[in-house]
């Protein structure tokens, strides 16, 4: 972590986001290179993204979430819960 000069810690979100993805390629069995393949990167580019070294990209983030099959929200680690309404009940109007 590194001091953002405010006296907190700077966490760094694109390593953060690194280790989720690489925890869902380990569970799946993907390579770096099959990853960088389907998002059209390096297995290089895809190896400093997931360090933290480099940023990851809007656009790289959807990618990665549709090739792992998984949310965005996944990758900034919100957890998949159930919806408080089912949305049969929404759409009926039972839960207004």
């Amino acid at each position: 972590m590194t001091n953002n000069g405010t006296g907190g810690q700077d966490r760094n979100i694109n390593a953060d986001i690194g280790r989720r993805i690489a925890a869902k390629m380990a569970d799946a069995g993907m390579t770096q290179g099959q990853l960088a393949e389907g998002m059209g990167l390096t297995q290089a580019a895809v190896s400093r993204k997931l360090s933290g070294e480099r940023p990851w990209f809007p656009g790289e983030l959807m990618d990665a979430a549709r090739i792992l099959d998984m949310t965005v929200g996944e990758l900034f680690g919100e957890s998949v819960a159930a919806p408080l309404f089912g949305t049969e009940a929404v759409l009926s109007g039972a839960a207004a």
